[in-house]
């Protein structure tokens, strides 16, 4: 664990221009210093458990976008300083700055399967400020589908007591909009109840025949991150534990450096000062590194109690030690939601069973890149 990094986050700005109500995150005015992206840049080329052959970049925020000098100033010092072979950039936005982030891929600064954009639907854009309205999305929505990066840009939809009941509408708009690389999220310490789930498996299923149809029908098939991911977890990697598919793919593999310089396992974990594993001035700590490991490889104790079938969980390690106090006391309250989503995988396998010829387990069902 921490012994060979291929992803690294760095916070650019703690600030925000939007106020989503289920966001996690406690914003202000700080901006990353120089000094600091210097040391973190030395921290990078100095320690020889990081990846040099190999390296995926994200600038973090806040929104990275917030502030667009230091957001390109982070970029041009980073791609020139960072001495790795091969750096990948990736870019997560709420789609303040949508022509900034074309223009970045455009030139070829950041990658174009690395990018992603976190959106509410077409009717809930209340938690945003600052006259960001509907219609200014859905432009942004279909801007992005008239691209030519619309079958690689992930647009993230998030699933909140909202949005549930219009979750069809809106995936179908994204696919009308020209979009083919789509995923949906449930919201950490969110409470799902029995209605909730009713409805999420009515919008579901409908999203599964869609899903189906475009598979059958269309030369840019619908990648959806929950079904492909379901299809990994269930198909590619069956012969795997329940505990080992279920945890975190990132924690281990990553690192995040804060504003100030300190290091997380990741960028929840850094949003809320847990875990610190050391800074980019005396490297990590190895009994904190010791600790992490000890806490992290204890097993799931709800898979053994209840007998799970849910391959596709993503209960976060970082959120369950933060709310419940360790790694693998999983959040329970969203089991239900994750049986949706193992029925409705079901059902898309077994209408699609005579259509995953060996080039589509290649070609489509194989790219199940984690969304930004």
């Amino acid at each position: 664990m921490f012994t060979k990094i291929d992803r690294i986050s760095i916070e650019v700005t703690k600030n925000c221009n939007f106020n989503c109500s289920y966001c996690h995150q406690i914003h202000d005015e700080r901006l990353l210093d120089d000094d600091v992206l210097s040391g973190a840049i030395s921290f990078i080329n100095m320690s020889s458990f990081i990846n040099k052959e190999f390296l995926d970049i994200t600038p973090a925020g806040g929104e990275a976008t917030y502030d667009i000098y230091r957001l390109l100033s982070f970029f041009s010092r980073v791609k020139r300083e960072v001495v790795v072979k091969n750096k990948r950039f990736a870019l997560l936005s709420n789609m303040s700055d949508l022509d900034l982030v074309l223009s970045l891929l455009r030139d070829g600064t950041i990658d174009r399967e690395r990018v992603g954009f976190s959106w509410d639907g077409k009717y809930h854009c209340e938690t945003r400020i600052n006259g960001f309205d509907n219609e200014y999305f859905m432009s942004c929505i279909r801007k992005i589908g008239s691209s030519e990066f619309a079958k690689d840009i992930n647009v993230q939809h998030a699933i909140t007591r909202k949005t549930i009941p219009h979750l069809y509408d809106n995936i179908s708009f994204l696919v009308d909009s020209g979009l083919r690389n789509i995923n949906i999220y449930l919201i950490n310490g969110e409470k799902y109840d029995e209605d909730m789930v009713k409805e999420y498996s009515l919008q579901l299923g409908k999203i599964a025949d869609l899903f189906i149809d475009r598979y059958v029908n269309d030369r840019d098939r619908l990648r959806f991150f929950m079904f492909q991911k379901c299809f990994r977890d269930n198909v590619f990697r069956a012969k795997e534990s329940m505990d080992s598919v279920t945890m975190c793919r990132k924690i281990g593999k990553a690192l995040h450096i804060t504003i100030d310089g300190s290091i997380y396992p990741c960028i929840y974990f850094g949003d809320h000062n847990l875990m610190r594993l050391g800074d980019i001035y005396n490297g990590l700590d190895p009994e904190r590194i010791k600790s992490f490991a000890e806490e992290y490889n204890k097993p799931a104790k709800c898979i053994i109690d209840n007998n799970c079938m849910n391959r596709q969980c993503l209960s976060c390690p970082a959120v369950n030690y933060r709310v419940r106090g360790s790694f693998n006391n999983r959040d329970i309250d969203h089991c239900e939601m994750y049986s949706v989503g193992t029925y409705w995988f079901g059902y898309i396998i077994e209408k699609l069973k005579d259509c995953i010829t060996p080039l589509a387990l290649k070609n489509f069902w194989g790219r199940v890149d984690e969304p930004t």
